[in-house]
């Protein structure tokens, strides 16, 4: 009887671990499950302004948001932005005022986008002195109903800064690494924007301007009605 209650008892115990294995390994599949629903926000388009940086100048940059996911966001609004952007050099002097007491939020819905802009209120972005500089364009937000951000995207932007009124000349290739919005303030027209290889050029349709998207993303842009070839 006593042996018969120790095998009883092992295969109790070898079930049970069994279980609890099972738990544990699926888990991780039920995490990635529910990360997965805000998959699928990014930037469709990053502009800088001026198009011509000078040193001294003031510069704001103005990124618009698609989100291919499911599920809503929510981003900062009001006086605050859900932009915000990392300069990797000193040629960019970040500068602090008192700021506006109106912060506020909105919902992006799935297949929405929305254009949006940085710096915030009481925060300036001043080119101190002449350069090539990389920075970094970071996009938070909130999965849902959450106000407060708890996912961001990011992406790397250059800007060049100029001593003088005059843009430097720039060949051909120089001037296919420039966004959409850049080669049309250079002087070339809209329907002869070039876009880099892997991306299609499409007009946004209330204002006409053009963008260079992935495939994917302007075949569902030209078919909610957002964009025209």
């Amino acid at each position: 009887m006593y042996r018969n209650l120790n095998i009883s008892g092992g295969l109790n115990a070898a079930i049970l671990f069994v279980m609890v294995s099972s738990i544990m390994i699926q888990s991780p599949e039920i995490y990635a499950q529910e990360d997965n629903l805000s998959s699928g926000v990014e930037f469709l388009e990053i502009n800088i302004e001026p198009a011509n940086i000078l040193v001294g100048d003031s510069i704001e940059i103005y990124a618009t948001i698609i989100n291919n996911s499911d599920t809503p966001i929510t981003i900062q609004a009001g006086c605050d932005s859900p932009i915000w952007v990392d300069f990797l050099s000193d040629n960019v002097e970040l500068i602090t005022s008192p700021s506006c007491q109106a912060p506020g939020a909105l919902q992006i819905e799935p297949g929405q986008s929305k254009s949006v802009k940085a710096p915030r209120e009481g925060l300036l972005y001043k080119a101190i002195s002449a350069g090539d500089i990389e920075a970094l364009v970071n996009f938070g937000y909130g999965v849902g109903e959450q106000t407060v951000p708890s996912k961001t995207i990011s992406k790397s932007i250059t800007l060049q800064i100029n001593s003088e009124k005059e843009i430097p000349s720039q060949n051909i290739e120089e001037k296919l690494k420039l966004s959409p919005h850049k080669q049309v303030s250079s002087g070339i027209n809209p329907q002869d924007v070039i876009c880099s290889e892997g991306l299609e050029l499409i007009f946004k349709s209330t204002d006409n301007s053009p963008a260079c998207v992935k495939p994917s993303t302007a075949e569902k842009l030209l078919q909610r009605g957002w964009a025209r070839e």
